[in-house]
């Protein structure tokens, strides 16, 4: 029989990610939030026992955040990489190597990863607080987006920089 094994930073990752993306939704729109409340779908919904409802918003919480993952690799990663944003070595043999002979690398490229997930994150809830005209959240989305990106930035060059130093 075949083990699985899902890594604790997945599950922490993808479900903290959608956490916050679900409570900053709440805290920017409570209306709707009350409206939702007020609304017969609620009463049916929380008519399932409590257990089944909070993995139902677990759930969504954790899709959330791997979305916003995935999404992070597909279409940030390449623009950071394409507007010199991050250096990146795509020497994926090389990068396995170096984090055999360094295990930073791994924590460095995990760290990177969320930095590049929080990015999108924080732009997607400034670009949402932007529309709805709220503007102490988008200076404080703007200010999150900026230290994430800075962030992503800092952990990929020292990611880069331990490739090449080894090439050299």
């Amino acid at each position: 029989m075949m083990e699985i094994k899902v890594p604790i930073y997945n599950i922490l990752n993808f479900l903290l990610t959608g956490l916050v993306f679900v409570g900053c939704g709440l805290l920017m729109y409570p209306d709707y939030a009350g409206n939702f409340i007020l609304s017969e779908y609620y009463d049916k919904i929380t008519a399932m026992s409590e257990t089944l409802l909070l993995l139902c918003i677990v759930a969504i919480a954790y899709e959330i955040g791997f979305v916003l993952n995935r999404a992070g690799s597909v279409f940030i990663e390449p623009v950071f990489k394409k507007l010199k944003i991050i250096p990146f070595n795509d020497d994926y043999k090389l990068y396995n190597d170096m984090s055999k002979e360094y295990p930073i690398m791994k924590v460095l490229s995990r760290e990177y990863a969320l930095s590049r997930t929080s990015s999108l994150l924080f732009a997607l809830l400034f670009i949402s607080s932007l529309f709805s005209g709220k503007k102490i959240y988008m200076m404080i989305f703007a200010l999150c987006t900026v230290m994430f990106v800075l962030s992503c930035r800092k952990h990929a060059a020292k990611i880069v920089t331990l490739m090449e130093a080894q090439k050299g």
